[in-house]
């Protein structure tokens, strides 16, 4: 073991808890270090006891994911079961923005899950620069202007998002560079009378009325979204069909998640919030902000897209949700020949 971490105690005279390891060593202040140096010497340990390993069951890997939760620690590692040994770190994606031109390009089309009924759309994302021109965290349109499904920034003070013929682009950001953000997006159907959307930061109502006017938490558009021919969803830059992938987001990116309905106030309540009101925030937004901290979504019903970034290596995406729209790290060959970059820089 390495020295210069001075680890306490250097040989273990019993089975350590990793929060009594943690005690016991308050000068390492880096978590992955922590983490790494403990499971070095819990082996270490189990190794010694020889045939006595295999005390090493499931109710032990229970404890400790207990233990890393309550510590904060459970957005960086899961611990796999016994036999299997692996660390599965939370990771995000860098994008390079105009300059490099890499995103990553999905198989996800919002008509084959007829997202123009109603969507929740659920990412966290770190600007990296905020510039004065579009970028996009994730999206597609249309070679025409009929259909839309595109999150990020309209320029260097406003927020962009739409679907169909519609963006809501009116309204402050409030992000700055370097500082993680969890948005939530929520459509509550072309048909259904008052097709509102509403969106979320940091478990907070932001679109205001659809005026423009400041103050409210509603936003009323007729979306006048169909379906039919909407390119697959690419992250880090929109993509345009038959034109080239354009508005490209200096940033970093993890944990999307999509789903086929609005997980917001029943459609049917929104007629009685006016323009000016904002209106409660769903326990769904309070619980998937998780006070700044990636939380599993597997279990949310209608889920129907899920990258949760923790591939760490190599240039697929992996799509969590069961329909397979893997992502493929790529790059236009323009400005630069580089992919997105893996990152342990994630929210925590």
């Amino acid at each position: 073991m390495s020295k210069k971490f001075n680890i306490k105690p250097p040989i273990w005279p019993r089975e350590y808890s990793f929060q009594e390891f943690v005690k016991l060593n308050p000068h390492i202040i880096n978590e992955n270090q922590l983490i790494t140096l403990y499971n070095q010497y819990l082996n270490k340990y189990l190794t010694e006891l020889g045939e006595k390993k295999i005390h090493f069951k499931q109710s032990k890997i229970n404890q400790l994911l207990t233990e890393l939760k309550d510590l904060k620690f459970d957005n960086i590692m899961s611990i796999a079961t016994p036999g299997g040994g692996k660390q599965t770190k939370k990771y995000s994606l860098q994008f390079g923005g105009a300059d490099k031109e890499n995103y990553v390009s999905t198989t996800f089309d919002p008509d084959t899950y007829s997202l123009n009924d109603g969507y929740t759309v659920s990412y966290w994302v770190k600007p990296n620069t905020i510039t004065s021109g579009v970028q996009v965290v994730l999206g597609t349109r249309q070679a025409s202007n009929t259909r839309r499904f595109l999150f990020g920034l309209r320029n260097s003070t406003k927020h962009q998002f739409g679907g169909g013929t519609n963006l809501t682009n009116s309204y402050a950001h409030g992000m700055s560079v370097g500082n993680w953000y969890h948005w939530v997006i929520t459509f509550s159907g072309h048909s259904d009378g008052y097709q509102w959307v509403r969106a979320y930061r940091n478990g907070e109502a932001v679109v205001v009325a659809g005026d423009g006017s400041e103050g409210g938490a509603y936003a009323h558009h007729n979306r006048g979204w169909t379906g039919g021919n909407v390119p697959p969803v690419y992250f880090g830059a929109r993509n345009h069909g038959t034109d080239p992938t354009d508005y490209f987001f200096a940033c970093n990116i993890t944990d999307i998640a999509i789903f086929d309905e609005s997980k917001d106030t029943a459609p049917g309540d929104y007629s009685a919030v006016d323009s000016d009101e904002d209106g409660p925030v769903p326990s769904f937004v309070t619980e998937t902000y998780n006070n700044g901290v990636p939380t599993d979504l597997t279990d949310k019903s209608g889920l129907v897209g899920y990258w949760r970034f923790n591939d760490g290596s190599g240039t697929t995406l992996t799509d969590s949700s069961g329909n397979d729209n893997h992502g493929t790290l790529t790059y236009t060959g323009n400005e630069g020949t580089e992919e997105p970059i893996w990152s342990t820089d994630v929210p925590k």
